[in-house]
């Protein structure tokens, strides 16, 4: 108890010494105050300036780390105090858990059912992981540049973080062929409405109606997957398709049904039944024909090789000049009745050629051949609305007559054609043609003869489409100048001499 009554009381004494007095205390007192006050603040000087100096150290030392700086991400990952190692193995742990878990749903409603549903995963796109470049992008940040360009990058990562996200390849060959098997799928063809002949309705036609279809436009949806997926968007993506509009409407059809033009050429009384039969085909080829804009049709191409395996028959023909027998004898009429229904209805000719003889049915230059081994008669449809053809073998007064009939829109300007043909020349009969008659098909003595053809008279003729406004002429356009040969007549003689 003395030892401490004796520190408290040194303590205190030592404090206020008995030597001075009340007055020279305070004197030194006042002394005394601001030296305390100056140690105390060179303390706190001190201090502070460890501190900060302890901070500035640490940011000169930063840039030579070998950790990532702090507000570096990855994937959202903090990667702050990891060593490029470690970061390594913490992204790609949790990157492949993403991908092994990552799955999208394509869903189609086309409206009249549940609906279908696939699957994208990473095994369908044969998906893979690059975490090493994130990584190495992540871990430069604050280590280029000069030491004070690496400071003030560092500096800034802690108000604006870097964030950057693990890459992921996909085999886009795979996503194209699943939209493809998808889209073969889900389309849809539009259908177009059709107009037939029927000659018991007015105007002669049957109507379908159009239906409209649908198209899944694979290119935009391909575009907005592979972004998903790139962020491995497990939300499902519903497909929605195109409505593709078909070409030709009922409306359509039943508005442009005015009739443009009418050919009917006569079938010979004499005409055998295969000829008329090839007629009757080669018209049913063409009945109820919609030829859109712009389209050309072949007469070749629509009614098909003139053979009996194609419903023709053998009957009588005009080829190289000659009449002959040969399937599909007839046909050639058909492409003429055609050809003036197709002037007629201000369409273009783009192919044709004449006979080399004249034929019975209709007058020079009006005609137009065709022939299996290449000579066709085409056409296009110049104008900007679809025309149907109507054709087939009707009877008029007792006489059957081979009948083209074109419907379509009306010439906006009022406009109709015709078909004119002028001879220019006539070609004089030729002197007749002996044929010895060694079979004695027709006589059998050299002074007896038996004309078989009498031969016909061969002309120039000059065709001419005539453009009419109300029934009056208002232009004449040249179309071709047409050489057909005379025929040389036939005479068969005998060959034996009488008396033998």
């Amino acid at each position: 108890m003395a030892a401490a009554h004796r520190g408290y009381t040194d303590t205190y004494t030592r404090s206020y010494p008995t030597a001075i007095s009340p007055r020279n205390k305070t004197k030194r007192g006042r002394r005394r105050h601001p030296f305390g006050r100056f140690m105390l603040i060179l303390l706190a000087a001190l201090i502070v300036l460890g501190a900060a100096g302890a901070i500035a150290v640490n940011h000169i030392l930063q840039p030579f780390s070998d950790r990532f700086h702090e507000g570096v991400f990855v994937d959202d990952t903090p990667l702050a105090g990891m060593t490029p190692q470690e970061a390594y193995e913490v992204i790609s742990v949790n990157a492949s858990e993403r991908l092994n878990l990552w799955s999208m749903t394509l869903t189609y409603h086309d409206g009249t059912d549940g609906g279908d549903a696939w699957t994208l995963t990473s095994d369908t796109l044969e998906m893979q992981i690059d975490t090493a470049d994130q990584v190495n992008s992540a871990y430069m940040q604050g280590r280029r540049g000069t030491l004070f360009t690496r400071l003030l990058d560092i500096w800034n990562l802690r108000s604006t973080p870097y964030q950057g996200y693990t890459t992921f390849y996909y085999n886009e060959f795979s996503l194209d062929a699943l939209l493809a098997r998808i889209k073969a799928q889900i389309d849809v063809e539009p259908i177009d409405a059709t107009r037939e002949h029927d000659p018991n309705r007015t105007p002669p036609y049957r109507y379908t109606d159009e239906a409209y279809g649908v198209s899944l436009n694979t290119d935009a949806i391909r575009d907005e997957l592979l972004s998903r997926i790139r962020k491995l968007d497990s939300t499902p993506f519903a497909l929605t398709t195109d409505v593709v509009a078909p070409k030709i409407s009922k409306a359509d059809l039943v508005n442009d049904n005015a009739r443009l033009s009418r050919a009917a050429t006569r079938i010979a009384t004499t005409s055998t039944a295969e000829r008329t039969a090839n007629v009757a085909l080669g018209c049913e080829r063409f009945n109820g024909l919609v030829v859109l804009p712009g389209q050309e049709v072949s007469f070749n191409e629509t009614t098909g090789k003139r053979t009996i395996e194609n419903g023709f028959q053998e009957a009588l023909e005009i080829v190289y000049g000659e009449y002959v027998m040969g399937v599909g004898g007839g046909i050639c009429q058909v492409s003429s009745t055609l050809y003036n229904a197709v002037i007629e209805a201000g369409l273009e000719v783009t192919d044709r050629t004449a006979h080399a003889l004249p034929v019975s049915y209709l007058d020079p230059g009006k005609d137009a051949t065709v022939a299996d081994r290449g000579t066709d008669f085409a056409f296009r449809n110049n104008t900007d609305q679809p025309i149907t053809i109507s054709a087939h073998v009707e009877k008029i007064s007792g006489v059957n007559n081979c009948v083209f009939e074109i419907f379509g829109h009306p010439n906006p300007n009022g406009y109709t054609y015709a078909l004119v043909s002028e001879v220019v020349e006539k070609i004089p009969i030729p002197e007749p043609k002996m044929v010895p008659d060694r079979k004695g098909e027709y006589v059998i003595y050299t002074n007896q003869t038996k004309q078989t053809s009498k031969g016909a008279e061969g002309c120039v003729a000059n065709t001419f489409r005539i453009t009419l406004y109300n029934g009056q002429e208002i232009a004449r356009d040249f179309i071709k100048q047409d050489v057909y040969k005379a025929q040389t007549p036939v005479v068969y003689v005998g060959v034996t001499p009488r008396g033998q």
